[in-house]
């Protein structure tokens, strides 16, 4: 028998050409048997359905074919690749319309659906609540301890890393900082030297009285030394005497070293202790010693 006409089959029984049942549009073996269908009619393992068995095929209306939903999606919507809920025995997850091995960055699994950090969080870890980073053009755009906080929030004995946004704890024995590197005050029993903090002051500084914060002041014209007033060493070519630094020790001293000893009594000048320059008013110079009266053999000279 030759070939049947299209929307017929060939009745293998009757050896004739019967029509295709309604609603096929074409058929083989038998009249229900359908390869395509009438119009607004779909295509399903050889029927035709006026729709498409909801979400796991999705209506085709170019080859009015129910089509199935892409193997990753366990119901599709609109196209076979958008995806409404995921085929979880491949172990994929619910992302904006699609199904992912895992979430992207900023979205956190919740009931193996991806669901994004909440603003301000850029990241987030455990709930979509708990940040991990933030946005920086937020109203929050600071990093700590799993919130996104303003610059003004981060609280005293942290500060702000700009590297990375985040409000980080100062270092060790530092009570208030600007950086990890630059203390401004520092915990008790301990000194603020530049920017360190320092369990005591360097020998050219001294720790102010003036100040509750223990800081290191710099001794002033001294090499060393216990206060503002007071010098324990000096400079090479300066002289040491009473707490002050002199170019030449004053009258009344002699360089021993590096320091001003004072003279004996009764000489306002002298080389060193036990050898007088000059004596008092009331009294007379006679080889290097200071004399009430002159001795035997001399006679006061005050033309000197």
């Amino acid at each position: 028998m030759s070939s049947c006409l299209l929307g017929y089959f060939a009745n293998s029984l009757s050896l004739t050409c019967d029509i295709c049942t309604s609603p096929c549009a074409t058929c083989t073996g038998t009249g229900t048997y359908c390869i395509s269908c009438i119009l607004n009619y779909y295509l399903l393992s050889h029927s035709c359905l006026s729709s498409c068995p909801s979400s796991f095929y999705i209506a085709n209306p170019v080859t009015r074919n129910c089509d199935p939903c892409n193997i990753n999606c366990l119901t599709c919507i609109n196209q076979t690749t958008i995806c409404v809920s995921c085929n979880n025995s491949l172990s994929l997850y619910y992302q904006s319309n699609a199904c992912v091995s895992t979430c992207s960055s900023n979205y956190f699994l919740v009931n193996n659906i991806c669901t994004y950090c909440q603003t301000p969080c850029k990241l987030c870890t455990g709930a979509v609540t708990v940040c991990a980073s933030c946005f920086l053009n937020s109203s929050a755009p600071i990093y700590f301890n799993q919130y996104c906080i303003t610059a003004s929030q981060c609280p005293i004995g942290h500060y702000i890393n700009s590297t990375n946004s985040s409000c980080e704890v100062c270092p060790v024995n530092c009570t208030q900082c600007s950086s990890i590197t630059t203390c401004s005050v520092c915990s008790s029993n301990y000194y603020l030297y530049g920017s360190s903090c320092l369990l005591t002051c360097p020998n050219t500084t001294f720790t102010s009285s003036n100040s509750t914060t223990g800081i290191c002041q710099s001794c002033n014209s001294c090499s060393t030394c216990s206060s503002s007033s007071n010098c324990t060493s000096c400079v090479l070519s300066q002289y040491l005497y009473a707490g002050i630094c002199y170019g030449t020790c004053p009258q009344g001293s002699y360089a021993s070293g590096l320091i001003c000893s004072a003279c004996s009594n009764n000489c306002p000048t002298c080389q060193n202790y036990t050898y007088c320059n000059s004596c008092v008013s009331s009294m007379n110079l006679y080889k290097g010693t200071c004399y009430a009266s002159c001795p035997s053999s001399t006679y006061a000279n005050t033309t000197q």
